[in-house]
């Protein structure tokens, strides 16, 4: 069933910050659990103390509009934190002369996933620095950029599922242990660039991670983005569990989780949806859903272009 949305969107301001927060909220969530998982592998509990304390302390700035702001302002010197007792654990840990061949692969395996989980982390800061700065909060981005950023959280992604599924970009690579992703770009200019809201990358993100998380492994997902002459379109398809009809409208209510998924384990916030409908609400455009249980899910979201 296709629905336009329509309902209109209520938000507190702690709510309307943790939607604008929420990648950033996804991926320091993670980090947590990854810096728990190498401390147990390392042997070593509390070895990330300061690390954990400093997600912790992210997690909550980003219940207000002006914590993020603060926070982002000392990412890289959080970072720096983070770096620095993950080397300081594994140099440890390799000077254990008890410690065996396979749990050494498994704390690298780890603190290159950290690496990924913080490489993410830092392109959506990039981002939301980009934001401060573009007028009108559009920004001309490159299309080889828009691939890289998108592959760049995939790997961390499937780096993240510790062998449970890998994640490919070409039909002929597919594999009933991974996903199929396929990003299209339309419009794109002759100097190789597009013209769209900067917070339109992180959308692109959100919703290709919403349908991995809703698709079978071996699944496929499709998604389109195109600038022409009158507006921006996005568009996130897969072939996963979809939505019951009298619930898709419903799907866009902060933290509202769908009946059939509401058993699956996730890291996010479970707003994803919310935030992609209020980013076309704040901009002016229209949202659609077409799902049903069993048939996957499309989204469908149309921005009216901005003229310069």
């Amino acid at each position: 069933m296709k629905l336009e949305i329509t309902e209109p969107i209520e938000l507190s301001e702690e709510e309307t910050a943790l939607v604008a927060a929420h990648s950033l909220f996804n991926a320091v969530n993670v980090l947590a659990s990854r810096f728990l998982l190498l401390e147990n592998a390392a042997g070593r509990p509390g070895g990330l103390s300061k690390s954990l304390e400093i997600c912790r302390d992210l997690i909550s700035s980003f219940h207000s509009r002006e914590k993020t702001r603060e926070s982002i302002d000392h990412i890289e010197s959080l970072e720096a934190v983070f770096r620095e007792e993950v080397d300081h654990i594994l140099l440890k840990a390799l000077e254990d002369s008890s410690f065996i061949p396979a749990r050494c692969e498994e704390m690298d395996k780890l603190a290159k996933n950290i690496e990924g989980v913080m490489d993410v982390l830092h392109t959506r800061v990039r981002e939301l620095f980009l934001l401060r700065e573009a007028p009108g909060e559009w920004i001309s981005i490159q299309a080889e950029d828009i691939k890289s950023n998108l592959r760049l959280f995939l790997e961390a992604v499937a780096a993240n599922s510790r062998g449970r599924f890998g994640i490919v970009y070409e039909e002929g690579d597919k594999t009933d242990s991974g996903y199929l992703v396929q990003l299209s770009l339309s419009g794109v200019k002759e100097d190789g660039s597009m013209f769209i809201p900067i917070v339109l990358q992180d959308t692109l993100r959100d919703l290709v991670a919403n349908a991995r998380k809703y698709t079978t492994v071996g699944g496929r997902i499709k998604a389109l983005l195109e600038c022409n002459e009158n507006e921006v379109v996005l568009e996130v398809s897969d072939n996963g569990l979809g939505i019951p009809e009298g619930e898709i409208a419903k799907s866009v209510r902060f933290g509202y989780r769908a009946s059939n998924v509401e058993d699956r384990e996730t890291k996010g916030g479970g707003f994803g949806l919310t935030k992609a409908y209020y980013v076309v609400r704040k901009f002016g455009g229209r949202m659609w859903i077409d799902s049903s249980p069993g048939n996957g899910t499309a989204i469908m979201l149309r921005i009216p272009k901005l003229e310069r």
